[in-house]
């Protein structure tokens, strides 16, 4: 049995395998400058999230909620107040209408 002989491989083949492998490291350059490109995004985008977040807590722990809240329990008792003198001038001016309406009735006068 004799040996096969080598085949010669063309330039032809060569230069379809460069261009080939060309081809795949570029692709390979550019997928991993894109990955880089996304993972700082990602980064950049963490970093602002927590920086919001901060604010956010800075925000809803600090002592602005607690005057808030202060102030808005002082203004509902002063509003409670108010609604109690309300209904007691009401009661006084319906007690002034009645006695009012009786002199009234007593003198004979027109009262409007």
């Amino acid at each position: 049995m004799s040996k096969p002989k080598a085949v010669p491989v063309s330039r032809f083949m060569d230069s379809k395998l460069a261009i080939f492998l060309i081809t795949i490291v570029f692709s390979c350059g550019i997928g991993w400058s894109m990955l880089n490109a996304q993972a700082q995004d990602i980064a950049e985008t963490v970093e602002e999230l927590d920086g919001i977040s901060t604010v956010i807590n800075r925000h809803t722990h600090g002592n602005g909620h607690q005057l808030t809240g202060a102030k808005l329990e002082e203004m509902e008792r002063r509003i409670g107040n108010l609604e109690i003198t309300v209904e007691k001038i009401s009661t006084s001016q319906a007690a002034q209408d009645r006695a009012l309406a009786a002199i009234c009735a007593a003198t004979g006068a027109r009262c409007p």
